[in-house]
């Protein structure tokens, strides 16, 4: 596990090799996948955790739902669709442009997180991390994200 506290985030390791390509095949819901990147990533989610999805570029979270589902159903947590965002260019098409994102999310199930509770933020891969920064500060500045790759950008 690689911990980066500038980004607030836990990875399984970084996106190079098999781990990118395990990221990739998450997100285009790959349910071996899934249950993979789960495995790899269930023994870094503490008791009494939450798991918030985060949203893809298109504003919702799929894949990263699955994902965080799977990691529930291994540790036998909460999982709670609790952000929505906004249709966005992607992170990745972002760099090749050498642009840079700017995401905005919003809490629209917020009542379902328990006061106290650990809040998750589930990914697949934490790039800039300016939408995981933007989900800790629509929760004041709560919460960790635990993805499967952090890249080096």
């Amino acid at each position: 596990m690689i911990t980066n506290t500038s980004k607030h985030c836990v990875a399984v390791g970084k996106h190079y090799g098999k781990l990118r390509e395990l990221a990739r095949q998450v997100k285009t819901s790959n349910k071996d996948a899934i249950e993979e990147a789960a495995c790899l990533m269930c023994e870094a989610v503490p008791n009494n955790s939450v798991l918030v999805p985060i949203p893809g570029h298109e504003g919702d979270a799929t894949y990263t739902y699955l994902l965080a589902k799977a990691i529930a159903d291994k540790r036998h947590v909460q999982v709670v669709d609790a952000i929505q965002g906004f249709r966005r260019e992607s992170s990745h098409e972002a760099k090749l442009k050498g642009r840079c994102i700017n995401s905005q999310v919003w809490f629209y199930k917020i009542e379902n997180i328990s006061e106290g509770s650990n809040i998750i933020f589930i990914d697949n891969v934490v790039a800039t991390g300016r939408t995981c920064q933007a989900a800790r500060h629509a929760l004041g500045d709560r919460g960790t994200t635990l993805s499967i790759t952090i890249a080096d950008y």
